[in-house]
C-alpha cells in the first residue's frame, strides 16, 4: 500500500485503510524505541493510539529509562503499549532497508522466513546504486545498438510504471536486464538453460530465438543476486509473454515493443493506446506479433497463444468490445 501511494505515505494514512479493509481486525504498529521517543511528532498520533496498539522494542541497552518515561506518559493518553522483550537491535529499519536495497544480507536483523520473502517479492525499492551496476552489466554485455535499446525500454517501462501506480525502480531493474544474453552464442545460451533443468524445459523446446529472456533471468539471478520474482518473471518472458500476466510482466512486455526507436508499421497506434490502457495495449501488442509471425509462416510459440487468449477473455469479460481488431492495420 505504501510503496504504491502518491506523495507522502504517514502510518495514519496506511491504519486508516487497513481498518477500512478489515474492520474486526487488530492492529498493532511495531517500532523501535527510537521512533517511539519521537511519537509525538508523527502525524495525527492521537488517532493513531485509538486505532492500534504500539509493540516496542528497545534500540539499544541504553534506552530502559526514556522508555519507560514515554509509554507511562502515553499510556496516560490512553495508548495500548506492549513492551516486546528481546536483544536490543541496533539498527532502524530505515537503514535495514537501505541494506536490502544494495542486496546485502540482513539474516542476522530479521527471521530467515521474512528474509526470503522481501526478497522474492520485492518489498522495496530499487535503490540507484543497484540500476547504476546492472547498468554497467548491460553495457558491458550489448553493442551499442543493443545496449541504446536497452535504456530506451528502461524509460519506455518507467513511463509506464508511472502511469499504472507501479514501482518505477523495479520496472527499471527489469528494463536493464531484459536483454543482457540477447547477444550470447546461442551454444551459450543453451549452456546455461541446460543448468537451469527441468525449470527450463518447455524453454528449451520452444525457438531459438526467444531463450534469451529465459537466459537472462536465469543470469540475473546467479550473476547479479537479483531474487525479486516479479522482475526475474518479467525478464524471461519479455518475448512470449505468459497466461495471468503481473502488472510488471505487462509493462516490460510493451516497453520493448514501443521503445522510442522502433518504427514498425503500427508502433504509434500501440503507443497511444499502451499509453491509454496497458491491459489493451499488452493485447494489441500480443495481436501484432502473431500476425506478424503468421504472414511469414513463422512458429508461434505456445506461450504467446495462451497469453493471447487468457487476456483477451479477461478484457472482453470486463465488456471491452470484442469485435476490435488487434492487429497492425
Amino acid at each position: 500500500r505504501e510503496l504504491v501511494r502518491q506523495g507522502k505515505s504517514y502510518t495514519i494514512d496506511t491504519l486508516r485503510q487497513l481498518r477500512s479493509e478489515y474492520p474486526r481486525a487488530e492492529l498493532f504498529v511495531a517500532l523501535g524505541s527510537d521512533m517511539l521517543l519521537s511519537f509525538r511528532e508523527w502525524k495525527d498520533y492521537r488517532s493513531i493510539l485509538g486505532m492500534a496498539a504500539l509493540a516496542v522494542q528497545s534500540r539499544t541497552e541504553k534506552d530502559d529509562e526514556p522508555l519507560e518515561n514515554m509509554m507511562a506518559s502515553l499510556r496516560e493518553e490512553g495508548a495500548h503499549l506492549i513492551r516486546v522483550r528481546a536483544p536490543a537491535l541496533e539498527i532502524s529499519s530505515a537503514q535495514l532497508r537501505e541494506r536490502l536495497e544494495y542486496g546485502e544480507d540482513v539474516r542476522e536483523y530479521v527471521p530467515g522466513q521474512v528474509h526470503e520473502y522481501l526478497c522474492k517479492h520485492g518489498c522495496y525499492p530499487v535503490c540507484e546504486a543497484q540500476l547504476a551496476r546492472v547498468r554497467d552489466f548491460a553495457k558491458d554485455s550489448l553493442s551499442d545498438v543493443r545496449y541504446t535499446h536497452t535504456l530506451n525500454v528502461e524509460k519506455m517501462a518507467v513511463r509506464l510504471a508511472a502511469l499504472n501506480g507501479q514501482q518505477e525502480s523495479r520496472a527499471a531493474l527489469a528494463a536493464l536486464l531484459h536483454d543482457i544474453a540477447k547477444e550470447l552464442p546461442k551454444s551459450r545460451q543453451q549452456e546455461i538453460l541446460e543448468l537451469e533443468r527441468p525449470f527450463s524445459d518447455e524453454v528449451l523446446r520452444s525457438a531459438p530465438i526467444i531463450w534469451h529472456g529465459a537466459v537472462a533471468a536465469a543470469l540475473a539471478g546467479r550473476q547479479l543476486g537479483i531474487r525479486d520474482e516479479h522482475i526475474l518473471s518479467a525478464v524471461a518472458c519479455h518475448t512470449t509473454g505468459k497466461p495471468q500476466m503481473s502488472r510488471l510482466d505487462q509493462i516490460l512486455y510493451v516497453a520493448d515493443m514501443i521503445s522510442s526507436e522502433r518504427s514498425y508499421p503500427g508502433v504509434e497506434r500501440l503507443r497511444k493506446l499502451a499509453m491509454k490502457s496497458l491491459d489493451e495495449g499488452t493485447l494489441l501488442g500480443m495481436g501484432m506479433t502473431i500476425e506478424h509471425l503468421a504472414q511469414k509462416g513463422q512458429p508461434i510459440d505456445t506461450q504467446t497463444l495462451l497469453a493471447y487468449t487468457s487476456l483477451r477473455q479477461r478484457l472482453c469479460g470486463r465488456n471491452v468490445n470484442e469485435k476490435q481488431q488487434y492487429s497492425a492495420d
